[in-house]
């Protein structure tokens, strides 16, 4: 129901009606112009039975009206498939420009202005509504430093899941960025070091400083697969590179092992972006998705 909310509220109503009108008006004429064009068939002025082949033209055009309308009526249901199917693969994301509006709008409430919203959260905004709140968030918190206290997280049995769009860290610089959005490789490395080893100060922030400091960064980009395998080192993990195979995969799942990724664009991502695996049962492993806030089996 909720996918039939959106496609219907995102979808054009005037030019809906209006194709409809114009595919109702199309065939209505045809079809008045075909009557117009004599007899079909030769009849018996007495019987009325058909005796042959009369004036061909009524008996073509009704049939060109007919398949007009009918190509009419498929290029319709097309048009209006193709809003329906955007309404249900992309419930609960908007456009870009939708997303300025909505912005806007937000921005005029609450004194603020929409060239205080980089255009990078805009996109975020745009394709990822549980950030939302962060993103409108941004102008008057993006100088805010508060406390970031993740001791409850200590001797978790799972891996704890920390967005890296958390406000405590979200808005803070990382790469010529700000964490919230070139932060994940980080945040991964946060929350597989704060299960293994308890040590619940090594949240996201203290990660993307330490990536700067040993220059596992990309400025202007994310981060390098050496803060993983490097980093993770340094910071006392036993970290082993596997091959991608599903058995070895299951099996390290299997013991506890957490097991970070790094993915291109597809179906988690537009742009490369890391990941934690943890298994949840024997055929099931949990995906932390750090820039959507998901779970996913």
């Amino acid at each position: 129901m909720e996918s039939i909310r959106q496609y219907w509220k995102r979808t054009d109503k005037v030019y809906l009606l209006l194709c409809i009108f114009s595919s109702v008006m199309a065939v209505t004429a045809l079809s008045s112009w075909a009557a117009k064009q004599g007899n079909g068939f030769a009849v018996d002025e007495i019987t009325g039975q058909i005796t042959g082949l009369g004036d061909y033209r009524r008996a073509a055009v009704q049939a060109g009206a007919a398949l007009i309308g009918l190509v009419i009526a498929v290029l319709l249901a097309l048009i209006v498939f193709g809003v329906f199917a955007r309404g249900i693969f992309t419930s609960g994301k908007t456009t870009t420009e939708h997303a300025q509006r909505e912005l806007h709008t937000y921005a005029e409430q609450h004194e603020t202005s929409l060239a205080d919203y980089p255009d990078a959260l805009v996109q975020l905004y745009a394709r990822n509504p549980d950030a939302r709140d962060f993103v409108r968030d941004y102008p008057k918190k993006k100088d805010l430093t508060p406390t970031i206290d993740l001791s409850n997280l200590s001797g978790s049995k799972t891996v704890p899941l920390l967005l890296q769009w958390d406000e405590r860290w979200g808005y803070r610089e990382y790469n010529e960025s700000i964490i919230g959005l070139a932060g994940c490789g980080p945040t991964c490395l946060s929350m597989a070091t704060i299960y293994l080893t308890g040590d619940t100060t090594k949240d996201p922030l203290w990660m993307c400083r330490f990536a700067e400091q040993n220059q596992f960064n990309v400025p202007g980009s994310g981060s390098k697969w050496a803060l993983i395998s490097e980093g993770g080192r340094m910071l006392g993990l036993d970290v082993t590179q596997i091959p991608l195979d599903k058995d070895r995969i299951y099996r390290n799942l299997d013991v506890g092992n957490p097991i970070i990724v790094v993915v291109g664009p597809g179906d988690f991502t537009t742009d490369g972006h890391f990941l934690v695996l943890e298994l949840l049962e024997k055929v099931f492993f949990r995906v932390a998705q750090l820039a959507r806030g998901l779970n996913n089996k």
